[in-house]
């Protein structure tokens, strides 16, 4: 059980996890492609970031995911505020 940890392994699950659930999101069409994305890809970043240090990747491919993570996560963070705005000044915002 502890390899399974400490090589990755269950970095690759969760991003497997983390794809079928943006699957089924956009097949069952809850959300469009955008929020999908804009929802999941922080996340899974993250996790291919926690990947590339267990299977002793080089730490550039650590580096860029992190940073990857935090633009996405600020252009869901943008997304996510503007549609307050819209809500609180009664126009519609897109399908969410």
């Amino acid at each position: 059980m502890a390899g399974f940890f400490e090589t990755g392994q269950a970095a690759l699950l969760v991003l497997a996890v983390i794809a079928a659930e943006a699957a089924l999101l956009l097949i069952l069409r809850w959300l469009g492609v955008r929020p999908v994305f804009s929802l999941l890809l922080p996340g899974a970043c993250l996790t291919a970031a926690i990947w590339t240090t267990a299977s002793g990747k080089p730490w550039f491919w650590t580096a860029l995911l992190l940073a990857l993570s935090f633009v996405f996560h600020l252009a869901d963070l943008r997304e996510r505020v503007r549609l307050a705005k819209a809500a609180r000044s009664g126009a519609e915002g897109p399908d969410r």
